[in-house]
């Protein structure tokens, strides 16, 4: 049989891998970007430039990249020459050969998904964390089709982007954490972001579990039309013959007809916040239904350190701690991050503007925040939305931001990057954004050093 060809659409991590992991398979690509010029050494055809309608001639299949909108004239035209698009993680979840647990949500996915792929690592499973978390999915599926160990379950971090074009992935255990206003600049509205979403499910039948946030009214709503088995988690026991429950400050797993098993108490967890207990929660439910033991379970909930970015530790100077989460890219991640200290913040954010709700969070910044320092485009808008909330000033760079906060900073405090914006106005993603703000907090001396 004659090697077919894919268009693989973007330059990126996502189109790397896809591009990669096709070659592996003898599968003949076509690898296209408007801007920046794919490696040719992982493809048979390389172009670079405005799109062409010949892009398509003799292509059996469009992997198409998660940050180019579908409504793209490429992406048209690819359907109306009936050639399916697809998502890179579409074709990574065609040659991966071990179970797939996928983590979405507007919030907490980084953190689940590496939590998921400790716990299971705790029940003693090869797990790998990959996709939206970095590392593409098909990159590691990649590794295994060139003779690499592979793995016993892949976790996979999947974006509402990556799902709007999957047709038949289809994860052994799915989690949606939670539905908040999130790229309602590509969306418009929540319902068509809900809709992203609820794709994951979609995709899901019998024999597989749906992992759902029992506080989140999407996440209910998702649960009443799904067809595969339903998990449920959250705060209070609700109606859910399984699920995983936050009780009396007790972690809790109930399974129909077994009673209740309790894997720890929210204050043995490393992380800080409400939503990291929850977080907890939804990867331990993850790992059970994946037959991890409650010992195991238990050990891995108390000793997980967390991720790169996310309300990650710097250091502490001068009696301020300060703290990066980079990761935090909208206004509801702001709100689990401030929730997380009882000590006044100073706080960076800003960055380029999806939308968000500032002012929702109006009577939280004005409890929790003592200074707020704005960088990035979105500074305008969020300075508005916090006129007379807080006292707000403006830096240039995260250089200036870093130098303003140190000066306004004082012992027993903390300084907090928690953008609540992408990072696209001013890095490359959130990954460069933190970095630099690491670097620069840790160089910086003892005020009387």
């Amino acid at each position: 049989m004659a090697a077919r060809m894919h268009l693989v659409v973007g330059g990126g991590r996502s189109g790397h891998g896809a591009a990669r992991l096709l070659r592996a398979a003898g599968e003949r690509v076509r690898w296209v970007d408007e801007r920046e010029r794919p490696d040719g050494a992982l493809a048979d055809e390389v172009f670079v430039g405005p799109w062409s309608p010949a892009w398509l001639d003799d292509v059996t299949e469009v992997v198409w990249s998660p940050g180019i909108p579908l409504t793209h004239p490429l992406a048209e035209a690819a359907r109306e020459r009936g050639i399916p698009v697809v998502a890179e993680i579409e074709v990574a979840w065609r040659y991966c050969a071990a179970p797939v647990v996928a983590v979405t949500g507007s919030n907490g996915k980084t953190t689940v998904t590496a939590w998921i792929a400790h716990l299971m690592r705790a029940g003693g499973k090869k797990a790998i964390a990959c996709g939206n978390i970095g590392l593409a999915f098909s990159e590691v599926v990649a590794d295994q089709l060139e003779g690499g160990e592979g793995a016993d379950v892949w976790v996979v971090e999947v974006s509402s982007f990556q799902l709007e074009s999957i047709q038949t992935f289809r994860p052994k255990v799915g989690l949606v954490l939670n539905v908040t206003p999130d790229h309602l600049d590509r969306y418009g509205a929540m319902e068509g972001y809900a809709a992203a979403k609820e794709r994951l499910a979609l995709c899901m039948g019998e024999g597989d579990a749906l992992i759902l946030n029992n506080d989140d009214a999407f996440c209910r709503a998702m649960g009443e039309r799904a067809t595969c088995e339903r998990v449920s988690f959250g705060e209070g026991r609700r109606s859910a013959d399984r699920g995983a429950w936050l009780e009396g400050g007790a972690m809790i797993w109930r399974e129909k007809g077994a009673g209740d098993l309790i894997w720890c108490g929210q204050g043995d967890l490393f992380l800080p916040g409400r939503h990291n207990v929850m977080n907890g929660l939804a990867a331990a439910a993850a790992a059970t239904r994946m037959g991890v033991p409650a010992e195991a379970v238990a050990e891995g909930l108390r000793d997980f350190r967390g991720v790169s970015h996310r309300i990650e530790w710097v250091r502490s100077l001068d009696g301020v701690d300060y703290y990066n989460d980079s990761k935090s890219t909208n206004v509801q991640s702001l709100e689990a991050a401030l929730a997380s200290f009882e000590v006044p913040v100073v706080l960076i954010a800003g960055g380029r503007d999806k939308k968000g709700p500032f002012g929702d969070i109006g009577e939280l910044v004005r409890e929790r925040v003592a200074q707020v320092i704005l960088i990035g485009e979105a500074s305008d808008v969020i300075a508005e939305a916090w006129r007379g909330v807080v006292p707000v000033r403006r830096a240039g760079d995260m250089g200036a931001a870093i130098n303003q906060a140190r000066d306004l900073a004082e012992s027993g405090q903390v300084v907090l990057l928690s953008p609540a914006c992408a990072s696209f106005d001013m890095y490359r993603n959130f990954e460069e954004r933190g970095d630099d703000f690491k670097s620069r907090v840790l160089a910086l001396k003892e005020k009387n050093g």
